[in-house]
């Protein structure tokens, strides 16, 4: 009887048919696991990094070994075992800085103007002619104009005098009751010299020019020392000759009117000494005027 003709005892297949049954069942189970198996690996997550590194793995086992061989060494009592590593320790905080509060700034105080002086006390008044002043320095300043800081306001007659000067306004008498110190100091009893003629005037008057000046000069300059005691005393200056009068310089000139004006108002004068001083005021003016323009 064939093999696929026989029939398993207690069934009625035949035997053929259960083998090959049992072949397919067998098949079915390895196509089933094969295609699980392909399906998983298609649907898993790729190997992470720390997976793949084989190195990674060995250094850690490395450490593992360490930690293993110092465990060993440590219980033996002839081991000395190493110093720990100790960490250095952290630098420590830099000190913070106190900040002191600054302090608030003062408020700023607008300056106050600087207030004009109580008194004038820029160039001297040497002399007044109509509406112009003669400073001592040599400036000659018409009324309204303004020179070095110093403004002429107003020509108040010819004693009296308006000056501008730093800001301020200033009433200027041209003679006061003493003497002037742009008349210059007033000389010792005692002295010889003549408070009228100056030392470059004396040289000028001492001069070899000619010899009928040089002895007008001479008998001029005599006279003059010995009224120039008696016109300190009482204030009245002497007369003057012509040819002592046409030899004055500018500054003679300018001294002369002073002494004149000082003699006008001497309180005991004569009215004869008066007009003769009046007289001499006008000439000495013409003599200044005229003096002026050949400087310019």
């Amino acid at each position: 009887m064939n093999l696929h003709e026989r029939m398993i005892p207690g069934l009625k297949i035949p035997g053929s048919f259960a083998v090959s049954s049992l072949a397919l069942l067998f098949t079915a189970v390895f196509v089933i696991a094969s295609a699980l198996v392909i399906t998983q690996s298609l649907t898993e997550s790729s190997v992470e990094a720390n997976e793949a590194d084989v190195i990674a793995r060995l250094l850690a086992s490395n450490k593992m070994m360490d930690t293993a061989e110092e465990r060993f060494n440590g219980r033996s009592i002839f081991y000395v075992p190493r110093e720990p590593i100790r960490e250095r320790p952290a630098p420590p905080p830099r000190p913070i800085p106190k900040r002191e509060p600054q302090p608030e700034p003062e408020p700023r105080s607008e300056p106050t103007p600087t207030p004009p002086p109580s008194t004038y006390a820029g160039p001297d008044i040497q002399s007044i002619l109509g509406n112009q002043v003669f400073f001592a320095n040599g400036k000659r300043v018409p009324e309204g104009q303004t020179i070095e800081g110093v403004t002429v306001l107003r020509v108040d007659g010819a004693f009296k005098v308006r000056l501008g000067w730093r800001e301020g306004e200033y009433d200027v008498e041209l003679f006061a009751q003493e003497m002037p110190s742009f008349f210059g100091k007033k000389p010792y009893e005692d002295s010889t010299r003549s408070d009228l003629v100056s030392e470059g005037s004396s040289s000028t008057f001492g001069g070899a020019s000619s010899s009928a000046s040089a002895s007008t000069g001479g008998s001029r300059r005599e006279p003059s020392r010995n009224a120039s005691s008696r016109s300190v005393s009482n204030q009245i200056p002497e007369p003057l000759s012509d040819a002592e009068m046409k030899s004055l310089t500018r500054a003679e000139v300018t001294k002369r009117i002073g002494d004149v004006f000082r003699g006008m108002r001497n309180k005991d004068i004569d009215p004869e000494t008066k007009e003769r001083l009046e007289a001499e005021r006008k000439t000495l003016m013409q003599m200044l005027r005229e003096k002026s323009s050949e400087n310019e």
